[in-house]
């Protein structure tokens, strides 16, 4: 697998900003403290690159996808919309709170 060369890594942020990946790993993730001189930094570095975690690659070390799978072999009946709007206003409301 070859890296695009337009993609920013936490790499880039971290070398940009003169702080260890560590750093900006606990800066995006908020688990430890950082002080707001870096946190002030890495903000600017991560707004200038135009930096955006990796979704996939965040679900890969929290094991956590988010994602609701559902096998339907009949949608056309008056059972399974509602389930489906009842599934889906469960998961959105639960992954904006």
């Amino acid at each position: 697998m070859t890296r695009r060369s337009s993609s920013v890594t936490i790499y880039d942020v971290a070398r940009q900003a003169g702080v260890s990946v560590a750093t900006v790993s606990r800066y995006i993730n908020q688990n430890a403290p950082i002080s707001t001189k870096v946190a002030e930094r890495l903000d600017k570095v991560m707004t200038e690159l135009r930096y955006v975690p990796h979704v996939a690659a965040r679900h890969l070390v929290s094991n956590k996808t988010r994602v609701v799978g559902l096998l339907l072999n009949n949608l056309h009946n008056d059972f399974f919309v509602p389930l489906l709007n009842g599934v889906e206003g469960v998961y959105v409301r639960k992954t904006i709170t």
